[in-house]
C-alpha cells in the first residue's frame, strides 16, 4: 500500500504454527491462545508449566514479539465444580469475569506471563472486557504480582496491557478503555456476534450474521478512531482480518495491524501489496455510507471487480460473504 507499513501478525494456538507463519511472511504472533494450554478441563496447568510455554512462544517470535491472551474459558474448563451450569455460557462467567472472580488461577497466569517476558518481547490481551473498570481491576493484580515478583527477587519483563474489544459495551467506552491500555485487539466474530445478537454457529440465522451491518461499521470506526486519539495500536484478530474481501475496507477505516490465521497470510499479503492506501480511504468512505450490508458489499464487489480482481482467488468475488 505505498509505502505505509500494515503488518501482517498471526494467531496462533501452538509454538509450532509460527513456523508456518514466518514461512509465508508474517511478523511475530497477535493472538495466542493460552486456553490451549489446558489439555481438559479443570487441568489448568501450573505457573512453571505455563511461564516455559510462554517462554519458548516468545523465544520463536522474538523481536517482532507475542501478544498472550490469558484464559478465554467459561466455568465448564474450569473443572472444579464450584459455580453451577450455565443454561448461557457465551453470556455467562467467561474470559475476564472468571479470572476476576477466581483470581487465584489469574494470578498464577499473570506471574507466568511476567516471568517470561524476561529480556522478551510479551504483551498481555485482556478478554470479553465490557467496560474500563474491567481493565482498572485487572492492572491492579498484574501490578500486584509484579511487586511480588520483585520482592521475591525473580526475574521478570516489562508487558504492555491490552483489551480484546468484542462487547458493545466496550465500543460504546472505547474512550475510557482506551486511555487505560498500551493497544487494543478487536475480536470481530465476536462483536458482529453480540452487537446483532445472532449466533454465527447457527445455519437458521445465517443471513442476519452481516460483517458489513452498519452497526459494524460504525463500532468499528469508533474503536479506530478512539485508539488513533489516545496514539496507541489497533490490531484487528478476528476472522475479518483474515479475509482478503474485508482487508482493503479494513486498511480504509484506519489499522495497520493484521493478525490471521496463518495460512490466510500469503492471500492477505498479495492483497495489501496490490491496493493502494488513497482507494481504500475511499472505499471505506462510501460503505460508511451505506444503510445495508447487502449495498456495503455491492460497492466493494463491484470496486474489487472493476480494479482488483487480479488480486483475488477465482470465485471469491462472486460468493456472498457473512
Amino acid at each position: 500500500t505505498n509505502g505505509t507499513n500494515i503488518t501482517i501478525r498471526a494467531n496462533v494456538d501452538i509454538p509450532e504454527a509460527y513456523d508456518l507463519a514466518q514461512l509465508f511472511g508474517g511478523e511475530g504472533i497477535g493472538l495466542f491462545r493460552s486456553e490451549s494450554l489446558i489439555a481438559n478441563p479443570g487441568n489448568i496447568p501450573s505457573e512453571e508449566s505455563q511461564c516455559t510455554a510462554y517462554r519458548q512462544i516468545a523465544e520463536i517470535a522474538g523481536d517482532a514479539g507475542v501478544k498472550i491472551r490469558t484464559f478465554d474459558i467459561g466455568i465448564d474448563q474450569l473443572g472444579d465444580g464450584g459455580f453451577s451450569t450455565e443454561r448461557n455460557p457465551s453470556l455467562g462467567l467467561r474470559s475476564i469475569r472468571l479470572s476476576l472472580t477466581d483470581t487465584a488461577h489469574f494470578r498464577t497466569q499473570i506471574r507466568a506471563i511476567l516471568r517470561a517476558a524476561h529480556e522478551k518481547r510479551v504483551d498481555i490481551i485482556l478478554p470479553m472486557i465490557s467496560g474500563v473498570e474491567e481493565v482498572i481491576r485487572s492492572r491492579a493484580i498484574i501490578d500486584e504480582e509484579r511487586e511480588r515478583l520483585s520482592r521475591e527477587r525473580s526475574y521478570f519483563g516489562n508487558v504492555g496491557i491490552g483489551a480484546m474489544i468484542e462487547v458493545p459495551s466496550a465500543v460504546l467506552t472505547i474512550e475510557e478503555i482506551a486511555a487505560n491500555v498500551d493497544f487494543v485487539c478487536l475480536g470481530t466474530n465476536d462483536l458482529v456476534q453480540y452487537l446483532l445478537a445472532v449466533d454465527r454457529d447457527n445455519d437458521a440465522v445465517a443471513d442476519w450474521y452481516q460483517t458489513l451491518h452498519p452497526a459494524v461499521i460504525r463500532a468499528l470506526s469508533d474503536v479506530f478512531a478512539a485508539a488513533a486519539y489516545s496514539n496507541i495500536p489497533v490490531i484487528v484478530c478476528g476472522e475479518m482480518a483474515g479475509s482478503s474481501f474485508y482487508i482493503p475496507l479494513l486498511i480504509g477505516l484506519g489499522p495497520r495491524d493484521l493478525s490471521m490465521n496463518p495460512n490466510s497470510i500469503p492471500q492477505a499479503r498479495r492483497v495489501v501489496s496490490g491496493i493502494s492506501l488513497r482507494e481504500t480511504k475511499k472505499l471505506a468512505a462510501n460503505v460508511r455510507g451505506c444503510t445495508t450490508a447487502e449495498a456495503a458489499e455491492r460497492i466493494l464487489r463491484e470496486y474489487y471487480l472493476e480494479n482488483w480482481a487480479h488480486l483475488f482467488q477465482p470465485g471469491l468475488l462472486a460468493a456472498k460473504h457473512r
